[in-house]
């Protein structure tokens, strides 16, 4: 009988020549079946400028926003970006160079983060959808498979068509506050079929900066009934 163990380690060893993994953030090879994640290597896993507690992450939209215009209930995230250029970079290169499985795993680690804060119970997930366009040129919504890894840990219907975009907006990296308001007003759409009232949503996205295009998605969520609405990004600029 042929020993089919032995069989697999051939293969993965011979993948692992023609194709070896390395690790997204420090860029060293990880060895197949040693890490749990095939793109984050134990020591950077180790290494995760983590972001600080919730209530401050909420508190960043209060700098940006007077209170009545936070739709924002709660949030967190995973990294703080202000501690290490290179988890940044990381970020980049699922978001802009197709590295759709980092994307997943950053949304098992966000979803592991989510138990800790005690965020784990929700109606609907939905992640942040990006205008068709951008989804042609990219070829993925990356907050999508953010929360292909965070379903695992946290409990709600997923979907990234209960909203949708539908203005192009240009992107918020180099925008001010106020610019960045105005870029992301009335930019979204909910399904007719879709009906939010009273239910507990999370909205997923990969970083939170000023806040903008999060809570308007949040503003539309309750001005259709939506309870409550918390947010889970990847980091934290």
């Amino acid at each position: 009988m042929v020993n089919t163990t032995f069989i697999r380690a051939i293969r993965d060893n011979l993948f692992d020549f023609v194709a070896p993994e390395h690790c997204a953030i420090c860029n060293k090879h990880i060895k197949p079946n040693s890490a749990q994640f095939k793109m984050l290597c134990y020591a950077c896993l180790n290494s995760i400028p983590y972001a600080p507690p919730p209530n401050i992450i909420r508190n960043r939209f209060f700098e940006h926003f007077s209170e009545d215009k936070v739709a924002i209930d709660g949030a967190t995230a995973l990294i703080s970006l202000k501690e290490n250029a290179q988890y940044l970079e990381a970020i980049h290169k699922f978001k802009y160079a197709g590295l759709s499985q980092l994307a997943y795993e950053y949304g098992k680690l966000l979803g592991r983060r989510m138990q800790i804060d005690g965020m784990t119970e929700y109606n609907y997930i939905i992640p942040v959808p990006i205008h068709k366009v951008k989804y042609r040129e990219r070829g993925y919504n990356q907050s999508y498979h953010i929360s292909l890894g965070l379903i695992e840990f946290v409990a709600g219907e997923m979907s990234d068509e209960f909203v949708k975009r539908n203005q192009y907006t240009i992107t918020q990296t180099a925008l001010s506050k106020e610019q960045r308001k105005r870029n992301v007003g009335n930019i979204f759409e909910l399904n007719k079929k879709f009906d939010p009232n009273g239910s507990r949503i999370l909205l997923v996205d990969d970083v939170l900066t000023t806040g903008s295009t999060i809570n308007s998605l949040a503003k539309s969520l309750k001005s259709a009934g939506a309870e409550r609405c918390d947010c889970a990004t990847v980091a934290i600029a």
